[in-house]
């Protein structure tokens, strides 16, 4: 897998959470969830997965963890 299509792969899936997430319980529960799991693969999995670099999708993960926490009273009303 070519390196901009696990880019692309990677941004995709973070603005899709981002965006259909609304519930503030699940917005912090989540977010919580998945820096944990994102500093889990880091320290976890090796580096390269086939041709696949898991890096790149720890960071993306523990990133749409932070903001999704940090901005989860962004719908409440």
């Amino acid at each position: 897998m070519s390196l901009y299509s696990q880019y692309a792969l990677a941004g995709l899936g973070i603005v899709l959470l981002y965006t259909c997430i609304r519930s503030y319980v699940l917005r912090k529960w989540l977010g919580v969830a998945l820096v944990g799991l994102g500093f889990g693969v880091i320290f976890v999995l090796p580096p390269y997965i086939g041709s696949i670099d898991v890096g790149i999708f720890a960071i993306a993960i523990v990133g749409a963890g932070a903001s999704m926490f940090f901005n989860r009273s962004k719908y409440r009303v």
